[in-house]
């Protein structure tokens, strides 16, 4: 399989000119606007077969994220000798067109664009992606061109294509392979599924020997299109640029899918896939890396993506020393969690959940009979995927949480800071506790010979540390809310073990000297 690394290729997308890559977009990128995809809407299909049947009761599976709920409806079926399960289970589910189309447009109804279309409006603003081809009904990249008050697109679908050679090369164009519900009737029949137009497969192979296509949120599950793709590649240099297909982290793509990039590649060197996160999380880096800024993506932005990523804590290079002001702003700090229910909830949940979570970058609570996390969305339903009895949802924090030292919240962001000191910054955990917590670095040894003993014995003469314990720099921190700002407070110390690596009976020197000088040195540097 070939792989191009995705940061190498958003540099390489950032210095093309204008109009060098088409995008291809499948049902995977309307997911975050609230829009199923169509491996779900058969899922669906089939749900709403057996209820009617009477085989299922609708409340018990009405979750299908939940694994076990997949499973039950799944047994019911064999899907060996379907070529096309959209297409037979659709028509299973609503024979009628008129209710195929009154379904879908159910579906689609008052769904918003997600970030990942804004930035997508914005790249067409720019110039820099013109044409977008599509398999969904949705019209959520319309909705985002308007919403951010760019210029109109031009709406392309088979029963028009016989024009499309009239249409205005100059605005954004839309192609929607499957038709679209607002202009055409909707094709939902395995039949019509398969057939493109003559003009509008022309048209496509037409671009595709003038620019690069990039691949997101499609499995390349309809026969159509995948044929247009390889009658595409029988062009010499078909996509110039590149063909370029987008596939989740961990996922492997199909043996058809990995010979058409093969394919691709060995006529322009420049195709394969690319890892991503999300489809959002890829067109914001596409939108970032093209150095666009639009003030109302950059809003939404900052909340979106700051809770995804993993927490880090971060400092601006600064000739300031930070510990000579002991309580340090926090810029910015997760005001949203991850939401969901997991079947060990109940007695020994806390270590349960310790053994789930190990040292994975994801941190929870249990709070009124629900798991509330930390983390990346995908690392999170990979490590509770055995678990999760529940969906996940997104759940803003309310604010009063931020006060109660003994909140959920707070004993989270401590959870969150450790991970980060000790993942980030190679330090040891002494004491725990939600309002102080104890860091050393077991790298950095204080020894009789240290610039800070020597200046201390200036003071004490008898003064010396022990051969059997080992002394440690060290910092103690608490977090606190004041005025709904986070600050975050250090306190300078040391850490004390013996020889071996155990806890001394106290902490105890020669002299009383050495905690008071040693606790505040880095006050005085």
């Amino acid at each position: 399989m070939i792989r191009i690394d995705k940061d190498k290729f958003l540099r390489s997308f950032k210095v093309q000119s204008k109009h060098s890559y088409d995008l291809f977009l499948g049902s995977g990128a309307s997911v975050a606007s609230g829009i199923p995809t169509g491996g779900e809407l058969v899922l669906h299909f089939k749900r709403e077969i057996l209820i009617s049947q009477g085989k299922i009761n609708a409340h018990k599976y009405n979750d299908l994220k939940i694994e076990s709920v997949r499973k039950v409806i799944e047994q019911y079926f064999d899907d060996f000798n379907i070529t096309n399960p959209y297409s037979y289970y659709f028509e299973e589910f609503l024979q009628h067109p008129e209710d195929r189309r009154n379904f879908l447009s159910d579906l689609i109804k008052n769904k918003k664009p997600s970030i990942g279309f804004l930035c997508l409006a914005s790249l067409i603003e720019q110039e820099k992606i013109n044409t977008v081809w599509t398999t969904n009904f949705d019209d959520l990249i319309e909705k985002a061109i308007h919403t951010l008050n760019y210029q109109s697109c031009q709406i392309v679908s088979p029963d028009t294509a016989n024009s499309v050679k009239n249409f205005r090369k100059d605005i954004p164009t839309v192609v929607k392979l499957h038709s679209d519900f607002r202009y055409d009737s909707l094709q939902n029949t395995d039949e019509e599924l398969q057939k493109l137009e003559n003009n509008l497969h022309d048209y496509f192979v037409e671009s595709a020997s003038k620019k690069g296509l990039i691949v997101v949120g499609y499995s390349g599950s309809d026969k159509s299109v995948m044929t247009t793709l390889n009658k595409a590649l029988e062009q010499n240099n078909a996509f110039p640029k590149g063909l370029i297909w987008c596939i989740p982290k961990g996922v492997k793509p199909n043996s058809e899918l990995i010979s058409l990039i093969e394919k691709a590649n060995n006529q322009n060197g420049r195709s394969g896939f690319v890892e991503i996160d999300s489809f959002d999380y890829f067109l914001h880096e596409l939108y970032k890396i093209s150095e666009i800024n639009n003030e109302t993506i950059e809003k939404i932005a900052e909340t979106t993506f700051e809770q995804r990523k993993p927490f880090e804590i971060s400092q601006p290079n600064s000739n300031v020393k930070p510990i000579l002001l002991n309580a340090i702003k926090v810029n910015s700090f997760p005001k949203i969690v991850f939401s969901t229910k997991v079947n060990f909830q109940g007695k020994g949940q806390w270590k349960k959940l310790r053994e789930v979570i190990g040292n994975k970058n994801i941190v929870g609570s249990f709070h009124k009979g629900e798991l509330l996390l930390f983390g990346n969305e995908s690392e999170i339903k990979t490590v509770f995927s055995d678990y999760l009895t529940d969906e996940i949802k997104v759940k803003d924090i309310e604010e009063r949480f931020f006060y109660y030292d003994d909140s959920f919240f707070i004993g989270m962001l401590y959870d969150l800071i450790e991970k980060s000191l000790v993942s980030e910054y190679d330090l040891k955990v002494f004491k725990k506790g939600r309002k102080i917590r104890k860091f050393y670095l077991d790298k950095h040894l204080i020894t009789n010979d240290t610039d800070e003993i020597i200046d201390i014995k200036k003071k004490y003469d008898k003064f010396y540390i022990s051969a059997n314990l080992r002394v440690y720099d060290a910092f103690e921190f608490k977090i606190e809310f004041i005025n709904g700002e986070l600050f975050f407070f250090i306190v300078p110390t040391i850490h004390i073990t013996n020889k071996d690596g155990s806890l001394p009976e106290k902490y105890k020197t020669h002299n009383h000297g050495f905690n008071t000088d040693a606790s505040t040195r880095g006050m005085n540097s």
